[in-house]
C-alpha cells in the first residue's frame, strides 16, 4: 500500500481515538527552542512558523519527559519530527519528513501517480469504513489533502491531513487532530488553509 494512503489509515487508530483526547487537560510548558526531533528533511521553517503563530505550543519538552504520551501520537504518525498543541481546539499537529529513495517524478507521470493515490486512498478509506473527503492539493508541492471525521460518544474527532512531496526529496506529512465542535466551519476552513501554508513554505524553500 502506498505510504501516503498508510499515513492517513493510520489516523483512525483506535488507540489514538482513546487517547489523543485525554491531552487537551495537560499542564502547558515553554519548551527551548530547537527541542523537536532533527530531520534529514528541513522542517524548520514549518517549526519557526508554528512557534511564532500565537495559538500554537511546541511539545518537545513534554513529550521528552511523557513516554506514554510520544507512544500515543506515534500511533497515529509513527516517525513524527515535530508535535505542536492547538490551544483554541485543545487539538495536537504532528509533522513529518522522510527523504526519499528516488528523485520525485514530474510531469505527466506525476498527474498520474497523484490520480492513482487519491483513487487508492478513497477506496482505502471506504473498505476499512473510514468517513474521509480526499482530494488533489493545487500548485506545489504536489500532493493530497484527506478529511476524517471518526465519531467518538456525543462528538466527531475530526482529522486533516497533508501529505505531499517536496523537490527537496523528501515526503511529508502534516496531520491535525481535534475534537469538531471545538471549532466553527470557517474556524476548520482558517486551520486547514494554515496547514497548507505550512506546505507552501517547502515549496518556498525549495522553488
Amino acid at each position: 500500500m502506498n505510504w501516503l494512503v498508510v499515513t492517513i489509515l493510520l489516523s483512525v487508530s483506535a488507540h489514538a481515538r482513546s487517547s489523543l483526547p485525554a491531552f487537551s487537560t495537560a499542564t502547558p510548558v515553554e519548551p527551548a527552542p530547537g527541542q523537536q526531533s532533527v530531520s534529514a528533511c528541513p522542517l524548520g521553517r514549518m517549526a519557526d512558523s508554528l512557534r511564532n503563530g500565537g495559538d500554537w505550543q511546541d511539545l518537545s519538552v513534554i513529550l521528552q519527559v511523557n513516554p506514554e504520551l510520544r507512544r500515543t501520537f506515534a500511533d497515529i504518525m509513527p516517525d513524527f519530527q515535530l508535535a505542536f498543541l492547538h490551544h483554541s481546539s485543545h487539538g495536537v499537529l504532528l509533522i513529518q519528513g522522510t527523504p526519499l529513495e528516488e528523485s520525485p517524478i514530474d510531469g505527466e507521470e506525476a498527474e498520474s501517480f497523484w490520480r492513482e493515490v487519491v483513487d487508492e486512498t478513497r477506496s482505502s478509506c471506504a473498505s476499512s469504513g473510514v468517513a474521509c473527503a480526499v482530494r488533489r492539493l493545487p500548485g506545489a508541492p504536489q500532493g493530497l489533502s484527506a478529511s476524517t471525521r471518526i465519531p467518538q460518544g456525543r462528538d466527531v474527532y475530526r482529522r486533516e491531513t497533508l501529505a505531499f512531496i517536496g523537490a527537496d526529496h523528501c515526503s511529508y506529512a502534516i496531520q491535525f487532530s481535534g475534537p469538531e465542535s471545538t471549532l466553527s466551519p470557517e474556524d476548520w476552513k482558517n486551520l486547514h488553509h494554515r496547514l497548507d501554508a505550512l506546505r507552501q513554505l517547502v515549496a518556498a524553500s525549495h522553488p
